[in-house]
């Protein structure tokens, strides 16, 4: 009788045990459908230039020979890893650089207008009766300048629109950042999501794409073969060769330019009315 029940008693335990493992088995398979997409995990494993991010979180390194992705992973490509590191940082009260990882938006350089607004190009924009806020002063809070060491100023371009609306009400002018059609690059950049091609709506992903700064950039063009290579296996946009690109960075010296980058990583304070130049959006990770 004590043998039966020691029997019992070991094969309830052997059963506890198999369903234990199976219960382990099911939620790893579980996790690992999450995940699925690519090798890295966004938040545990670091990211390099290059990666190309998906929106379930996973990223997969870029290889100039890596074979074709699969239909799903270029259904959920969103970005490309361009910098990793603390330049791009504003320092904290206590003098700190935080280290950041920014990747870019697979759509960019497209027209972006409203249905009340021809499309356009320029960083902000004139109508017959209005001009935006934007156009005829210096935007203290967003000055950002190339020096030979590197850039001066706001470096991150996270905050730059709502800096734009607080410096507009802080000096009686309207704040017009929520107009339609009134600051295009600003604008595309925030409806983002909205996008064809963005694969970001719906995701966690969806939300705080922004116009990089001009010293992010830069980080762009200094990083732009690797950028490219990898947009070309994942369908991005590529970012085009004499071309210029609007950043969301004030000119401090001349209240009516803001800064865009010429393709040869030089800047170039033009006016915000008048350059036809297109943009690109961008994000932390």
């Amino acid at each position: 009788m004590k043998r039966n029940i020691s029997a019992f008693f070991v094969a309830v335990f052997a059963c506890t045990l198999a369903f234990t493992g199976c219960s382990n088995m099911i939620q790893q398979l579980k996790l690992g459908s999450e995940v699925k997409l690519g090798p890295k995990i966004i938040g545990r494993d670091a990211l390099e230039i290059g990666d190309i991010v998906f929106n379930d979180g996973s990223a997969i390194p870029y290889d100039p020979d890596m074979e074709p992705l699969t239909d799903d992973q270029l259904g959920a490509a969103i970005a490309v890893i361009f910098y990793v590191g603390t330049e791009c940082s504003n320092a904290d009260e206590h003098g700190a650089l935080a280290t950041r990882t920014l990747g870019v938006g697979l759509v960019h350089d497209i027209l972006q207008g409203s249905e009340t607004y021809p499309p356009t190009r320029q960083w902000c924009y004139k109508y017959s009766d209005r001009i935006a806020s934007g156009f005829d002063v210096v935007i203290t809070p967003i000055v950002c300048t190339k020096t030979g060491s590197g850039f001066v100023g706001d470096k991150d371009g996270s905050d730059n629109l709502q800096q734009m609306g607080q410096f507009f009400r802080s000096e009686g002018l309207t704040d017009d950042t929520d107009e339609p059609g009134m600051y295009p690059p600003f604008e595309f950049a925030k409806n983002y999501a909205s996008k064809e091609g963005s694969h970001v709506s719906g995701s966690r992903y969806a939300n705080n794409w922004y116009l990089p700064s001009i010293c992010e950039l830069y980080y762009i063009w200094s990083a732009r073969t690797t950028v490219n290579g990898a947009m070309g296996k994942c369908n991005g946009q590529q970012f085009e060769t004499e071309r210029s690109y609007w950043s969301s960075s004030q000119d401090s010296s001349n209240k009516n330019c803001a800064f865009y980058l010429r393709d040869d990583g030089t800047t170039y304070g033009y006016r915000k009315l008048y350059q036809d130049a297109p943009w690109c959006c961008i994000r932390e990770f």
